[in-house]
């Protein structure tokens, strides 16, 4: 069985702090291009063993890169230098999980360059409190445990600050907040959620919402407006080491490259006379290995993210000779492009007033089949079932013991999806009848080290 795998996007050369329009030196280390190699040999042994509980005797692993051809632009400001370089205009140092109160050491990310006034006031406010209180270094959870009453009016603080409220508003506001201190203390089911608020790195801005919800619970509207019980400033606060973590240099060059990858290949994609780069060079590859041909080999094509999109131009436009047996997409948006009318073969829908949205039917090859992989935890990934009518969905929920974040990136190290395409296989081809040995695949799978 011949397995041929396009990548997403992101997996070229990491880029240093050199100014994109200057070459990198010869002798950089081309990081991100080993790491893609590593996964390339993980991933052939794991389809070995995919293919051997489907009934095949092997695999050959074709790999097809256009990486290299990714952007090079990021999020950065340039230095006038000499020389010219970038210099992060992004937090760059550690983002902290939760706020630690220390004396001297402003709480999240205080030493920030530009921090809002009213923050860094409630943060020395905090800050005093757990000194008084002795508890330098405890978390906003523990601080309020240890002082309800202050840290409560210190939360409210900014909102009370406004010239709009009243007297009669900072006495009903202080009245609640006594309330909800009782309440602290002697119901032990708020005690408990409260108690429950750590560990995750948003247990800060929890916390803080679940102090506005219990506020409104008890004692209803507030006088100031419509607005209700607000404490926007410590939320703010809260979400502090998050929105630095979303700011660190390394998520904004992430997030560069997946955009400036799509944004680059769909604007460059070129035409059926004048091919891109990255068809170009997609097809130069294939050729190379030898164009798929129907035979007693099937052909097999396993894509990643956009790579889903480039191969579905490749064989819908560029090359309709193109033919294989199986295509598996995993973590595609595919359904979205076809819908946003993105993708090089296009069929313009017609709109009927009243009538029900007509599916798209992708031109596949003769007997080819199509199946659609996905974790439906992965916000980039989409169903295809609901925009074409010639694919089969399988959507799973993947464990994955990381930040959700990693899901898009994490289907190849994950060894449900390998049991999943272990189905797949067995569903087209049906070379064995045999029962899947779980125990012997599970075994294998652990001793490459792919995760549970």
């Amino acid at each position: 069985m011949n397995i041929y795998f396009i990548h997403g996007v992101n997996k070229r050369r990491a880029l240093t702090d050199a100014f994109a329009g200057v070459p990198e030196p010869a002798a950089a280390e081309d990081g991100y291009r080993n790491k893609y190699d590593q996964e390339l040999e993980q991933l052939e042994q794991a389809l070995r063993i995919c293919a051997r509980e489907a009934g095949f005797d092997g695999i050959k692993l074709i790999p097809i890169y256009w990486g290299n051809l990714g952007v090079r632009f990021h999020y950065y400001d340039r230095d006038p230098g000499p020389p010219q370089r970038y210099v992060p205009s992004v937090h760059s140092g550690p983002a902290r999980c939760h706020v630690k109160w220390s004396k001297g050491q402003r709480p999240q990310g205080m030493g920030d360059a530009y921090v809002e006034p009213e923050l860094q006031a409630l943060a020395a406010r905090l800050d005093s409190i757990a000194e008084a209180n002795g508890v330098v270094g405890a978390s906003l959870r523990d601080l309020l445990l240890a002082a309800p009453q202050a840290v409560l009016e210190g939360l409210l603080a900014p909102e009370l600050a406004s010239p709009a409220v009243g007297p009669e508003t900072t006495g009903a506001v202080a009245a609640a907040a006594a309330g909800l201190c009782d309440r602290l203390s002697s119901d032990a089911r708020l005690r408990e959620r409260v108690l429950e608020l750590s560990g995750d790195e948003d247990a800060d801005a929890q916390l803080v919402r679940l102090l506005e919800e219990e506020l409104a619970a008890s004692h209803g509207a507030r006088a100031q407006g419509a607005l209700g019980w607000t404490m926007k400033s410590a939320l703010r606060l809260a979400l502090k080491p998050i929105v630095r973590k979303a700011q660190s240099s390394r998520a904004y060059l992430d997030v560069g490259r997946f955009i400036g990858d799509s944004v680059r290949y769909f604007s460059g994609r070129g035409t059926s006379n004048e091919p891109g780069q990255v068809i170009t060079e997609i097809v130069k590859q294939v050729e190379q290995a030898g164009w798929p041909k129907p035979g007693a080999e099937p052909n097999v094509f396993i894509t990643h993210s956009l790579g889903g999109a480039v191969f579905y131009d490749l064989f819908s436009y560029f090359r309709s000779d193109l033919r294989f047996d199986l295509w598996v997409s995993v973590g595609s948006q595919l359904a979205y492009y076809e819908d946003a009318k993105l993708l090089a073969h296009r069929i313009e829908p017609s709109f009927e007033p009243g009538a029900a949205a007509r599916k798209v039917r992708a031109p596949l090859p003769d007997d080819a089949a199509w199946y659609n992989v996905f974790d439906v935890q992965d916000w980039l990934a989409f169903r295809a079932e609901t925009v074409f009518e010639n694919v089969k969905d399988w959507p799973h929920a993947f464990p994955v013991n990381e930040h959700l974040g990693r899901v898009h990136t994490a289907y190849f190290d994950t060894v449900s999806f390998y049991q999943a395409l272990t189905r797949i296989l067995r569903d087209r081809f049906q070379r064995s009848r045999d029962e899947v040995n779980w125990r012997r695949f599970f075994d294998a799978m652990r001793g490459l080290g792919v995760g549970s």
